[in-house]
C-alpha cells in the first residue's frame, strides 16, 4: 500500500498544477508525467479519470484566454516576441490536454466500460450547456482509440457506437469528422454496424475537406458490400483526378490509398486506379475544383 499512497500523492501533486498557477511548462510536464505515471499502474489511475478529464476541461478553457499581468514596463516586449510568446503558451496548453486525455486512455484498460461512460456523460454535459466544441472534438477520438483496444469487451462499443452516430449527422463540421474518424478507427479492429453505409448518401456529397478525409479513412477501415465499394471507389477516383497537388496533397494522398484498399484483387477496379494514378503524374495542377471538396474550409 505504500507504493500505492506515494502514486496517489504523485497524481495529486500534478492535478494541483494542472490549472497553470506555476506557468504553462510547468502544466504540461505536470500533464506528461500524470500521463506517465497512468502508463504505469492504469488500475490506480482509473481511480483518478474523472479528475484527469476536470483537468483536461481546464486547460482547453485557458486556449482562447491570455494571461494578463498588473505590470507596466518602459518599451516592453515587441509583437512579434508576444505573438511567439502566445504561441508558446497555446501550444504547451493544448499539449498539457492531449496529455490527461491520454491518461484517461491508459486508465481504460484497468475498466473500459466506466471510463467510456464517463466520457461519454462528460460530453453530453458539454452539449447540453453549450459550452462549444473544443471539448467534444477531442473527446470524440478518445471513444474511438479506446473502442479499438478494448472493443472486444462487453460493453464497451454499446456504450461508444451511439454516442459517435448521433455526431456523425451533427450540423458541426468539426464533430462530424471526428465521430466519423473515430467509428472508422474501431473497424479497423472490429466488426460495426452498417451505420456509415446508411449515412453514406449525406456524407459523400458533404463539402466539407475534414469531412471527405473522414470518409476516405471510413472507406479504407470498414467493411462494404459490393454496391458501396464500388460507389466509395468512384468518389475516391473523383478526388484523385481533381484535388490539388499542391494544398490538397494529403487529401490526394488519402484518395490514393483508399483506391488501392477498394479494388482489392479486382483487376478492371486496379486498372482504373493505375491510370488515374498515371494521369496525375502528368500535371501538376487539376483544371476543375472537385465537388466532393468543394470551396469551404475545415473547422479543424
Amino acid at each position: 500500500m505504500l507504493f500505492r499512497s506515494i502514486f496517489d500523492q504523485l497524481v495529486a501533486i500534478c492535478l494541483a498544477r494542472a490549472g497553470g498557477d506555476w506557468g504553462h511548462r510547468t502544466q504540461y510536464t505536470a500533464a506528461n508525467l500524470a500521463n506517465d505515471l497512468a502508463g504505469m499502474e492504469p488500475a490506480w489511475a482509473f481511480d483518478h479519470t474523472s479528475a484527469f478529464l476536470g483537468a483536461f476541461l481546464t486547460a482547453i478553457g485557458q486556449l482562447g484566454t491570455a494571461p494578463t499581468s498588473s505590470l507596466i514596463t518602459a518599451g516592453g516586449v515587441s509583437p512579434h516576441e508576444r505573438a511567439m510568446e502566445a504561441f508558446t503558451r497555446q501550444s504547451s496548453i493544448a499539449s498539457a490536454a492531449r496529455e490527461f486525455l491520454s491518461a484517461v486512455e491508459k486508465a481504460a484498460s484497468a475498466n473500459p466500460v466506466a471510463v467510456c461512460s464517463t466520457v461519454t456523460v462528460l460530453i453530453a454535459d458539454e452539449r447540453d450547456n453549450n459550452r462549444g466544441l473544443e471539448a467534444a472534438w477531442r473527446l470524440l477520438p478518445l471513444l474511438g482509440r479506446v473502442g479499438q483496444s478494448h472493443g472486444a469487451d462487453p460493453g464497451v462499443l454499446a456504450a461508444i457506437l451511439p454516442v459517435l452516430h448521433t455526431y456523425m449527422v451533427s450540423s458541426e463540421t468539426a464533430l462530424r469528422s471526428a465521430a466519423l474518424k473515430a467509428w472508422a478507427e474501431i473497424g479497423v479492429s472490429h466488426q460495426l454496424p452498417s451505420s456509415v453505409a446508411d449515412l453514406l448518401p449525406a456524407l459523400l456529397t458533404d463539402p466539407y475537406v475534414a469531412v471527405v478525409r473522414a470518409v476516405l479513412a471510413a472507406a479504407r477501415s470498414l467493411t462494404w458490400g459490393d454496391d458501396d465499394r464500388i460507389l466509395l471507389f468512384v468518389f475516391a477516383y473523383r478526388i484523385c483526378e481533381s484535388a490539388d497537388a499542391d494544398r490538397g496533397t494529403p487529401m490526394l494522398k488519402d484518395a490514393m490509398a483508399t483506391l488501392d484498399v477498394l479494388a482489392g484483387g479486382d483487376g478492371r477496379l486496379r486498372t482504373q486506379r493505375r491510370t488515374v494514378a498515371l494521369a496525375r503524374t502528368q500535371r501538376r495542377r487539376p483544371t476543375t475544383a472537385p465537388r466532393a471538396t468543394g470551396q469551404a474550409t475545415p473547422m479543424r
